[in-house]
């Protein structure tokens, strides 16, 4: 194998398929790359049992053939050359690849390909196309209400379904939830959980705003293709909760908030709370909005000028999907709407109607 290649087209590609590399792999070769120079262009694959990525990098090829590397060794190597042109060759015997850059070389040894299995190609049960544009929003504005809990998998993931004209996108920790529905035409329906951590992967990958990102799905797998890059991942397999239905029909309290302001004043006031559930205690009345955190440390308190109802009112919630929440929300201001401090309350951008996000209260002290 012999090639020349430009290292800031082989470096972001390197970068991209480590993620796919687990930080302790199960088996050897899980922890490499394969490397197959093809006639015009360098193909990087890895191997992980629940996740694989495939990528092509064009390259001038001077003799083609493929080999097993390390992957971190390899990674980071190519991300500390400052060589616009790089030469990739392997020796006669193809136990070494040599890595040439200004004038100068470093040689990696090539691992034995033995359990490197072959990229799978799937069997087209459904195919969806969406713009990057769109696809990111679906994905940027629901991720962050996902968990990373080994023992309960699905809420680790996306939910996606398709029915008719609407796409829907909704993710939830069972604390705190988000929704999204849009329109989208689609041949095909769908209902399936993506991990998060793989939509993630999809967006890490350059491309232009109008670009094409088709979603292949095949049982119980899913692969995503755009520009020259395809990821595939086993889905999530179970049954999704259903956040709309936990949703109120109807609301008695609803306030109007200034995100900017609620923003900055629980920045301020956080600092007094540094536990894992960081209790926001909110009450309102006489047209202000007390926002209250507190601990063996001190305590901070900031009123903000909001219209309130009749009767004082008063809940807490968690202040991490709180701040989520908000900076999550594109619009100026922010639709607040309640039953009770006890209830599931609901938080919509007032510009977007497509969006919305749900937060289970915690409990008020009596004495808040």
């Amino acid at each position: 194998m012999k090639l020349e290649i430009e290292s800031a087209k082989l470096r972001p590609m390197l970068q991209l398929a480590l993620r796919t590399v687990k930080a302790k792999p199960q088996s050897t070769i899980e922890g490499c790359y394969k490397l197959k120079a093809v006639s015009d262009g360098l193909i990087i694959e890895t191997m992980d049992s629940d996740e694989r990525i495939k990528a092509f990098i064009p390259a001038l090829v001077k003799e083609e053939g493929s080999i097993i590397t390390d992957a971190k060794i390899m990674t980071e190597l190519i991300s500390k050359l400052d060589s616009k042109l790089l030469i990739l060759e392997t020796n006669k015997d193809a136990t070494i690849l040599s890595v040439s850059y200004n004038g100068n070389h470093a040689k990696l040894h090539i691992m034995e390909n033995t359990g490197f299995m072959p990229f799978p190609e799937l069997k087209v049960d459904k195919t969806l196309v969406f713009k990057r544009e769109a696809f990111e929003k679906m994905v940027k504005k629901t991720a962050f209400a996902t968990a990373d809990d080994p023992n309960k998998p699905i809420f680790n993931g996306i939910n996606l379904i398709i029915e008719g004209k609407n796409v829907i996108t909704g993710a939830t920790d069972s604390h705190i939830a988000a929704l999204k529905i849009d329109e989208h035409e689609a041949k095909d329906s769908c209902n399936i959980i993506i991990p998060a951590r793989i939509l993630n992967k999809v967006l890490a990958v350059k491309t232009a705003k109008d670009a094409d990102i088709k979603i292949t799905i095949d049982n119980n797998m899913v692969a995503f293709s755009l520009d020259n890059v395809t990821i595939l991942s086993r889905l999530i397999i179970g049954s999704f909760p259903s956040i709309e239905r936990v949703i109120p029909k109807t609301f008695k309290i609803r306030f109007e908030l200034d995100k900017k302001k609620f923003l900055s004043a629980v920045e301020h006031i956080s600092v007094f709370d540094k536990g894992d559930y960081k209790k926001l205690l909110i009450s309102a009345e006489n047209d202000c909005m007390t926002l209250k955190m507190s601990s063996e440390l001190g305590e901070g308190i900031e009123c903000i000028p909001c219209k309130t109802p009749e009767e004082k009112f008063s809940i807490a919630f968690n202040a991490s999907y709180f701040v989520s929440v908000l900076s999550s929300i594109e619009a100026e201001s922010v639709l607040f709407e309640v039953n009770s401090p006890l209830t599931p309350a609901l938080f919509s951008d007032t510009s977007d109607s497509s969006i919305r996000y749900v937060i289970t209260p915690l409990r008020v002290p009596k004495a808040a």
